[in-house]
């Protein structure tokens, strides 16, 4: 398995496990005479509070390109690359976290959300220092968009 996916899969891995309410307690726990709203035959759905129902529409990332080829470069040189997007949706996009699958890959990004129309940035800096030979590094992007993890790829060959 690639490192790419042992890291989504450890990433939403952790999603799960804090899936666990402010108390601590599981959903789990709840009282055993519960009834979901949904499983009682003469519940009738309250619209204004559905989440169904709620709209979808929201901000939108296009990214220019998705992923960037360093080509080739000497052990010990730095690479920095911006990947840039445009936020197509009517709604503003907030970049929730980045992270990196490599400590020898940092990152920076739009802190202030990016509105309707507007471009924002992921940027992201390679240190080759100790990573002799083909390189490939993941870099995850979380936003408040209905695609909600983007993934980028940085590549090229460190040579000595």
């Amino acid at each position: 398995m690639k490192k790419s996916n042992i890291l989504l899969l450890t990433i939403l891995g952790i999603m799960g496990f804090t899936g666990v309410s402010c108390s601590g307690n599981s959903s789990n726990n709840q009282d055993s005479n519960y009834v979901s709203p949904y499983e009682d035959p003469e519940y009738e759905p309250n619209h204004s509070d559905s989440l169904v129902t709620q709209t979808t529409e929201g901000g939108e990332i296009a990214f220019q390109k998705k992923s960037f080829d360093f080509g080739t470069i000497k052990e010990g040189e730095d690479i920095l690359h911006k990947y840039t997007f445009t936020n197509t949706g009517n709604q503003p996009v907030i970049i929730g976290k980045v992270v990196t699958s490599c400590g020898c890959t940092s990152s920076n990004f739009s802190s202030k959300p990016v509105l309707p129309g507007e471009e924002g940035f992921i940027e992201v800096e390679f240190k080759s220092d100790g990573q002799v030979g083909n390189q490939q590094k993941t870099i995850t992007v979380q936003a408040n968009t209905e695609e909600a993890i983007y993934l980028l790829k940085l590549s090229g060959k460190v040579e000595k």
